[in-house]
């Protein structure tokens, strides 16, 4: 049975996967008022949530973590997200005052809870690099 997401506006699906209801989609999402884009693979929703934070703003890792990292959706789900600024999140609109640390971690934040409340978890685990 395919899951629908409620958390944000689908923007593409991708092929659904995996005998525990795999996913692999691309959402825009609401996060400190600005939609900003994530895109969600994994084998089985019934996995952990890794969330991926790139460096930046500015860099999308969508395309670089799916060549080196594909080997996690079989652990986890994998959240890769485009924050503010960045890739598919990137709009010439967004007010240089909001490109702050403090709102950076608000927005993961949002994503966080959101993350928790649809796939049912506890706990989020988080992979950075820059």
């Amino acid at each position: 049975m395919k899951k629908t997401l409620i958390i944000g506006v689908l923007i593409a699906t991708l092929k659904i996967y995996g005998q525990n209801g795999g996913i692999d989609t691309i959402l825009k999402l609401n996060l400190g008022n600005m939609q900003q884009t994530v895109l969600i693979r994994g084998q089985s929703i019934d996995k952990p949530i890794l969330l991926f934070v790139h460096g930046g703003p500015g860099y999308s890792e969508f395309r670089f973590f799916r060549s080196y990292n594909k080997a996690l959706e079989a652990n986890f789900i994998t959240v890769n997200w485009d924050e503010r600024g960045t890739g598919l999140s990137y709009k010439d609109s967004i007010p240089v005052s909001s490109m702050t640390v403090e709102q950076f971690i608000e927005d993961a934040h949002q994503l966080i809870q959101q993350l928790k409340e649809q796939y049912h978890k506890k706990k989020v685990f988080l992979l950075g690099h820059s």
